[in-house]
């Protein structure tokens, strides 16, 4: 029930303060109240080493999961199935070969860093301003005009 999910959530937490932060937050006062009694500056640069170095002997002592530094599997494969699960395109859109935005007709002037048409299309329908996109990344504002194109594709919304 929600209540006991609450309750083990809310146990984790105080777990994670009491034996993660408290020993961070200990540190840091220390630090302070050592730089103060010797009348010098905190050393922000020593405290962060000092942090990270107690972070990951805390970590290696509390996790129980080791990941291996070695890839396993196909990345090819595993990132063709991701794109199948994840980045299919939405449904609302019509291809139109040969064309692309024109310059003065984009909605951001900068395009999006994928090209994968899919993922445009997610993006695109997610923003109620675009009206369609090009292939190679450009939106759409709505009554832009297109230009010919030899290597683009526009997919503009029904």
């Amino acid at each position: 029930t929600e209540a006991v999910v609450s309750t083990q959530s809310t146990g984790q937490w105080a777990g994670l303060v009491n034996d993660y932060y408290l020993g961070r937050w200990a540190r840091f006062v220390d630090d302070v109240q050592t730089a103060a009694t010797r009348g010098v500056a905190f050393d922000d640069a020593a405290f962060a080493a000092a942090i990270l170095a107690r972070d990951i002997a805390w970590d290696a002592s509390h996790n129980t999961t080791h990941w291996t530094a070695a890839a396993s599997g196909s990345q090819v494969a595993e990132s063709a199935r991701l794109t199948a699960d994840f980045a299919s395109m939405p449904a609302g859109f019509v291809a139109r070969p040969g064309y692309r935005v024109a310059s003065s007709n984009r909605l951001y002037q900068t395009p999006t860093l994928t090209r994968d048409v899919a993922s445009i299309g997610v993006l695109c329908a997610a923003d109620p301003h675009c009206a369609g996109f090009s292939s190679d990344g450009y939106f759409a504002a709505r009554g832009a005009s297109l230009t010919p194109s030899s290597t683009a594709t526009f997919f503009g919304r029904n």
